[in-house]
């Protein structure tokens, strides 16, 4: 995430999850909570693109992002847990 936010492209980064015992779930993104269903759309809309952490394939996110035109970038880790 650090060389997202080195790019320049991306003034910040958010996340719209639920906060277990005030740990923040990344370095360097800003939760905001739970959202309506509105408001997750509004905020896919407005988006540059759409970072999966987690097991993003589980859920509505990542389709409705691609129907907003909000692309998706999806980390792929091999066995080691490394980035490949």
């Amino acid at each position: 995430m650090e060389a997202i936010l080195a790019s320049g492209l991306v003034e910040e980064m958010l996340a719209t999850s639920v906060e277990r015992d005030g740990l923040r779930p990344y370095e360097h993104v800003t939760n905001l909570g739970l959202q309506t269903t509105e408001g997750s759309r509004n905020l896919l809309a407005d988006s540059r693109f759409l970072l999966g952490l987690g097991s993003p394939a589980d859920g509505p996110t990542l389709l409705e992002a691609l129907c907003r035109g909000t692309p998706f970038i999806n980390p792929v880790r091999n066995s080691e847990g490394e980035g490949q």
